[in-house]
């Protein structure tokens, strides 16, 4: 019989990184945002990003995306950034949020209102 793991976690958000695609003719593929919130006891987390220094650069005028970034969002309301590989304690009640890069444009980006040839 198959054993099932459990742990106190609850994926809060999944969503869009909005805006974290290069601008250019062809935008950048926007980053993901998610959300992870210990609810019980204490953990270790283990984080592995990429990105976070150097974002992805654009192509024929298009401009980098977004770099990555991942943060604890303590219970208490204070921020610990984390860095692109790191180990950190959580408690009940943190927040772990991270924010993958957003990809490189593609192309001069035309001017508002510019129409194509």
């Amino acid at each position: 019989m198959a054993r099932i793991a459990q742990a106190p976690i609850r994926v809060e958000s999944v969503r869009l990184r909005r805006g974290s695609g290069g601008e250019g003719l062809h935008r950048g593929g926007d980053g993901v945002v998610r959300i992870y919130r210990l609810l019980d006891g204490e953990g270790l987390v283990s984080y592995r990003g990429e990105r976070h220094r150097t974002p992805a650069q654009g192509a024929a005028g298009g401009e980098p995306g977004a770099c990555g970034r991942a943060c604890l969002e303590r219970a208490d309301g204070s921020v610990e950034e984390l860095p692109a590989k790191a180990r950190a304690r959580w408690a009940a009640g943190d927040r772990l949020v991270i924010e993958t890069a957003g990809g490189g444009g593609w192309g001069k980006p035309r001017p508002r209102g510019a129409r194509l040839a």
